[in-house]
């Protein structure tokens, strides 16, 4: 299905998008778009069509198919950018489609070298490791410390806050700080994320129904205090629905990764602009149209990466590269700016400075290519693709090895799921205590609830096979 729908997108692309353009420039930016777009459907639609467990890859692709290239040719055709109804110059536009069209076809070409003819060991663990004792005091432990962490965000917020609309709350996450906002907000949301995963996992096990039931009983209800839906935003959302989606679903077959490819697109056309609706601006289902919907896709701020992408390209064009300060300060997000002068802001904010925006009260993004960009330049941009490619082809190998044996690979492949876009979209600074806690949370789920080592024996399977 997935296949035949991108087959087909990219089929009637050029009759579509046909008309004037502001100039040559613009057009030349469009073609290049459009090129970095058939790479990524050629490539999806192989993903797809293969048996093999390929995640990682298929999330990559969907991220800038889906929610970057696809509304950015609509911006590029009317020179109308979403945030602030921007437009730009010629030079900028082509200048950064160009460069996107690099990173993506160097990303697939990596990928592609660094998976051939590799052969897949399968390795089978002997189950359950860790005692079914031990295993249930990490869940409690990971409880333990959910409870404690909400009573600490009750020190400086009020119970009532957590639970009200996005448009609200966004008002006292701008009152606290970003850094602040980490602290009382996001460790205590992620972590009671975590605990309800534990809780769900030990259950997976089989053992105890009653203990499973008990866990359940008292994580629920801090994970519904500190992830009240109407208040999260929509990454959250979706990072969680498509976590339990990937923790239960067969990643291998085909069926299921037509519906994930199948999902993003109707979660992004027509999802996304409905929860948008209802939990920042109050409205009900009612008030709302298919017309509206598909307006939000390609004309809300939601889709800017290609936008971030150009004011990336500004920045380095007007102030040079900054040889690996942004990635440090994401890498260290956690130390103060009292105690860290010439900490970066977030790779997101900078750019849009460069560009002109009247605003930065709000997220701004900065995809992964634009972070790698600012640091390092042209040369960074491709020698993270090619890193990226390698990276991806060998963690979803790693995956394939662990996935089907044991709820370790599970919880990991369904954490890369759920999880990976926020990565790619950014900033890195902005999402460090995100992903860091979550990070950490999946360690320790490992360590102390999964842990299942292994029996020695393996099977061998080529490459060619799998795929």
């Amino acid at each position: 299905m997935i296949f035949w729908l991108l087959v087909t997108s990219c089929a009637i692309m050029p009759v579509l998008f046909i008309g004037d353009f502001p100039n040559g420039q613009f057009r030349t930016a469009f073609f290049f778009q459009m090129g970095s777009y058939y790479v990524c459907a050629i490539a999806v639609a192989a993903a797809v069509g293969r048996p093999s467990f390929n995640i990682t890859w298929l999330m990559f692709l969907v991220y800038f198919l889906v929610f970057f290239l696809y509304p950015s040719m609509f911006h590029i055709q009317n020179n109308l950018f979403p945030v602030f109804k921007m437009s730009y110059n010629g030079h900028s536009v082509q200048g950064a489609a160009i460069l996107l069209f690099a990173f993506l076809a160097t990303t697939y070409a990596s990928h592609m070298y660094f998976g051939r003819n590799r052969p897949i060991v399968v390795k089978v663990p002997r189950q359950n490791q860790v005692p079914e004792n031990v295993a249930f005091l990490g869940c409690v432990g990971f409880a333990i410390a959910a409870w404690a962490l909400l009573a600490f965000a009750l020190t400086e917020l009020e119970l009532r806050e957590f639970l009200q609309y996005r448009n609200q709350f966004d008002r006292v996450v701008d009152r606290l700080g970003p850094n602040t906002a980490g602290v009382y907000i996001t460790l205590p949301r992620i972590t009671a994320f975590l605990s309800l995963t534990c809780a769900v996992l030990y259950g997976m096990r089989g053992k105890s129904k009653s203990a499973f039931a008990i866990l359940v009983a008292i994580n629920l209800p801090v994970f519904l205090i500190l992830n009240f839906p109407l208040a999260l935003p929509r990454f959250y959302i979706f990072g969680y629905l498509v976590f339990w989606f990937f923790l239960f679903a067969d990643l291998r077959n085909r069926v299921i990764k037509n519906a994930v490819a199948g999902g993003f697109i109707f979660g992004a056309c027509f999802v996304m602009p409905v929860f948008d609706a209802i939990n920042r601006r109050g409205k009900t289902v009612d008030d709302l149209a298919i017309a509206d919907a598909l307006r939000n896709y390609v004309r809300g701020g939601d889709f800017d990466g290609f936008q971030s992408f150009i004011n990336a390209t500004i920045y380095v064009e007007g102030t040079g590269i900054n040889l690996g300060q942004q990635l440090i300060s994401a890498i260290f997000f956690f130390v103060p700016r009292a105690f860290w002068e010439g900490k970066s802001e977030h790779t997101g904010v900078i750019t849009a400075q460069a560009a002109g925006y009247r605003d930065l009260n709000f997220n701004v993004s900065a995809p992964l290519p634009a972070e790698l960009y600012v640091d390092f330049g042209l040369v960074g941009l491709i020698g993270g693709a090619i890193l990226l490619g390698w990276a991806i082809q060998r963690i979803d190998e790693r995956l394939t090895t662990s996935w089907a044996a044991s709820l370790k690979g599970k919880c990991t492949a369904a954490m890369i799921g759920g999880f990976s876009i926020i990565f790619l979209r950014g900033a890195l600074l902005a999402v460090g205590p995100m992903l860091f806690t979550l990070a950490a949370g999946l360690i320790a789920l490992r360590l102390f609830v999964l842990k299942d080592g292994q029996s020695g024996q393996a099977r061998y399977r080529s490459r060619a096979r799998a795929a």
